[in-house]
């Protein structure tokens, strides 16, 4: 199995993103869950503060947000995961489209290709690069439309409280993570 990470600011500009085989990993479940532990090590390591991790994998996000603690072959890196949750006032683990995670699928499927660990920072590898600015792209466009859906008396919930606390969270750092099966 593969593995994909990209670490984005607020703006959705790549910072670091990461590749790694996982030649003995049988189960796409454990695979996710080792993609995210990696994000969440990186993450502590480079002194993240307010992180958004960002997956699509239902049954691990789920799992990482949830009480439960009855998970098969992968339990222990969850627990491992809500661990590290837990000490990291900021972070949080949230459920994306596959679609919103095109930049982390690529680099899980080129891991797939590799004999050990690829790390690069700030200079993105150029098979992720034209992904990189097309995400950018459409989340920039959707920002800019619900700008100005809110300029010409858009949708109004009432609820100015909420909106206040999305914006906080659309400034922090998002981080994506994928696996790819072998």
């Amino acid at each position: 199995m593969g593995i994909g990470i990209v670490i984005r600011d607020e703006m959705r500009e790549a910072l670091t993103a990461c590749c790694d085989q996982k030649k003995y990993v049988q189960h796409p479940a454990t695979a996710e869950c080792m993609a995210l532990w990696k994000a969440m090590e990186i993450s502590r390591d480079l002194g993240f503060h307010r992180v958004i991790f960002e997956g699509d994998a239902q049954n691990i996000v789920r799992a990482i947000n949830e009480d439960n603690t009855d998970y098969p072959s992968y339990g222990s890196i969850i627990h491992d995961a809500k661990k590290m949750l837990q000490q990291q006032q900021g972070w949080k683990v949230q459920y994306v489209h596959r679609t919103s995670n095109e930049v982390a699928h690529k680099l899980a499927k080129q891991a797939l290709c590799l004999e050990s660990e690829l790390i690069w920072m700030e200079v993105m590898p150029t098979f992720i690069s034209d992904r990189i600015d097309t995400e950018k792209q459409c989340i920039d466009d959707i920002t800019q439309r619900s700008s100005d859906a809110e300029e010409f008396g858009g949708p109004d919930d009432g609820n100015k409280e909420n909106r206040g606390a999305s914006s906080e969270m659309e400034k922090a750092t998002a981080r994506t993570f994928e696996a790819e099966p072998g």
